[in-house]
């Protein structure tokens, strides 16, 4: 899966950027964070490969 937007902590760091792969090591850290925090993330995800060439990208009609 790949983070369709950015995820910032309660105080607004961010932790991880759009277009980021989420791994099972990553969706872990958040779930321990979720813990330590007492909150929730909720996160958009796409497909791979949503974000490639989608800036700038010409089209050859």
């Amino acid at each position: 899966m790949i983070l369709g937007q950015d995820i910032h902590s309660a105080t607004g760091i961010l932790l991880l950027n759009e277009g980021k792969e989420l791994t099972q090591h990553l969706i872990d850290k958040l779930r321990k964070l979720e813990e330590v925090e007492g909150g929730s993330y909720t996160l958009m995800v796409c497909k791979p490969g949503c974000h490639e060439g989608s800036e700038g990208a010409e089209s050859d009609d």
